[in-house]
């Protein structure tokens, strides 16, 4: 399961494997009218104990035509300066809470390909716990943008201060 992410779904995802084939399947089961995006990422093995080097990506739609849009970008550390690897991009779709999901690569890239045009917020995470949600404490930075068909995002991750200024000493 560490090694497929599935999206949009609105919670924890089943996979299984049965000899020849893997079988995923949302927590909500598969909902009509939905554009999904899986993506098996590499170090998935066999029987034969044959490691997958480079990762797939597959959309597939319950419905709906296959959208063309595409986000990319780099996620960076801010307080490190370094790229954030193996980081989490949450890009939801307004007014909806479901996220389309992608890791970032050993430089900080990522992308995300058959997003349906709309506006999102895109989020970046230091995912340290690898539950694949932004935590109060994980480094995070998020942007609103708008999507037709292409878009570039940058995203600096530092982790918020969840304490607003306060009154320390009076003269």
């Amino acid at each position: 399961a560490a090694r497929v992410l599935l999206s949009p779904t609105r919670g924890p995802v089943k996979v299984s494997w049965h000899r020849s084939s893997i079988h995923v399947k949302p927590k909500e089961g598969w909902q009509p009218g939905r554009v999904y995006r899986l993506e098996l990422l590499p170090g998935i093995t066999d029987l034969r104990h044959n490691v997958m080097k480079t990762g797939r990506t597959l959309l597939f739609s319950t419905g709906p035509p296959l959208p063309h849009g595409r986000l990319r970008g780099m996620a960076v550390q801010w307080v490190e300066q370094r790229p954030l690897v193996a980081g989490l991009i949450r890009a939801v779709l307004k007014p909806d809470t479901l996220a389309y999901l992608a890791l970032t690569d050993s430089s900080g890239a990522y992308q995300l390909d058959g997003l349906p045009a709309g506006r999102y917020v895109v989020y970046a995470v230091a995912d340290q716990n690898t539950n694949r949600l932004r935590d109060p404490r994980e480094a995070y930075d998020s942007v609103d943008l708008t999507l037709d068909s292409a878009a570039t995002a940058v995203l600096w991750t530092y982790a918020h201060d969840t304490i607003g200024p306060r009154l320390r000493d009076v003269e």
